[in-house]
């Protein structure tokens, strides 16, 4: 039987875990949760998860919530090799903190934005979120440094979980190219991944909905 994630196609945390089984070929089964009908606020979902929030995985019973320790989780248990999450310790330490970035600072300040807009009918931005996002993206810059990945020498959890991030946020607040030049580079790398489509399809809801609320 094939792990069944509960997932909203639109956030970026529930991308992360489409990426990561379509980068090992992990067939998975769905279940979409209609966050804006309160479907995460009914009690057989708070069961799985008492905060309330996508992505869910259970596998075979095992329950497991929180996106980043889900991609560590499928690629250790099911990938074919440990290129994704590599055994040696300084490589992974260098995923472990771009996957800590990736939670503590770009989703964080997602849901600021996110929250705005839905719970508090917001149609712009504000300043001080506005300029969190363009010093985010320094540092995303200034990780990269002269690489193509973020991590080592090719694609790892790293990148898997900061695409759908990265591509959000540019969505609300457009990365300057002359400032990160680099970060664009590593978007349009990302873009041509073979499984990027795991991220397209949500990118594109969110798009809609960002449209929709700024009326551009």
């Amino acid at each position: 039987m094939a792990p069944l994630l509960y997932k909203k196609d639109m956030s970026a945390p529930c991308r992360a875990v489409l990426l990561t089984a379509q980068a090992i070929d992990l067939e998975l089964d769905f279940k979409d949760v209609d966050m804006l009908n309160k479907e995460h606020l009914e009690e057989d979902f708070i069961k799985l998860n008492p905060q309330h929030a996508v992505p869910v995985l259970d596998d075979e019973g095992f329950i497991l919530c929180e996106s980043h320790a889900i991609i560590v989780y499928l690629v250790s248990k099911y990938a074919g090799d440990d290129s994704l999450y590599p055994e040696d310790l300084q490589l992974r330490s260098q995923i472990n903190h771009k996957l800590h970035f990736d939670g503590g600072v770009l989703q964080n300040l997602m849901r600021q934005i996110i929250g705005l807009f839905i719970f508090e009918g917001a149609s712009s931005i504000p300043e001080k979120i506005v300029d969190s996002v363009i010093e985010s993206y320094s540092f995303l810059e200034a990780f990269l440094q002269d690489k193509e990945w973020f991590v080592g020498d090719s694609v790892t959890l790293a990148d898997l979980s900061l695409i759908p991030s990265v591509t959000t946020l540019n969505v609300l607040v457009p990365i300057d190219g002359d400032a990160c030049p680099k970060l664009l580079e590593w978007i349009s790398r990302a873009e041509e991944l073979p499984y990027y489509s795991a991220n397209s399809a949500g990118h594109e809801e969110l798009v809609i909905f960002v449209k929709n609320i700024l009326g551009a």
